[in-house]
């Protein structure tokens, strides 16, 4: 006796043709205008900027505690940065990146949040 084993497959297949010319020049002008329109709404022109920094001990909780002051365009910004030194024994580069990373993150909300309350945002 012969036996007949069948053996079915399904399979999707998509088709995918190649870009044209004009679908590329699209992309293209869409990517500019879009690239265009983030540095625009994003640009700094002309910024003064004063900046104070005091740094004090507490040896109470084993912290050093960096104050500082900016004055960014006629705008005050105070803040502090707190390292526990109990805890994380830095050396002085990893101290100076982190109080930059806080400063950095500070003007950036002072900036982009000034930047969003105004009225004539796009």
């Amino acid at each position: 006796m012969i036996s007949r084993n069948d053996l079915y497959v399904t399979a999707n297949v998509t088709e995918q043709k190649a870009p044209t010319d004009d679908s590329i020049r699209l992309y293209g002008e869409m990517l500019d205008k879009a690239r265009k329109e983030v540095v625009e709404a994003f640009r700094l022109n002309n910024n003064v900027v004063d900046f104070n920094i005091v740094h004090t001990v507490d040896y109470l909780h084993g912290q050093d505690k960096y104050q500082y002051r900016i004055k960014l365009n006629g705008k005050t910004l105070d803040g502090v940065c707190i390292i526990d030194n109990v805890l994380t024994q830095q050396t002085t580069d990893e101290v100076i990146q982190t109080i930059i990373n806080k400063i950095g993150r500070d003007i950036a909300l002072f900036i982009l949040s000034s930047s969003f309350k105004r009225t004539d945002f796009v």
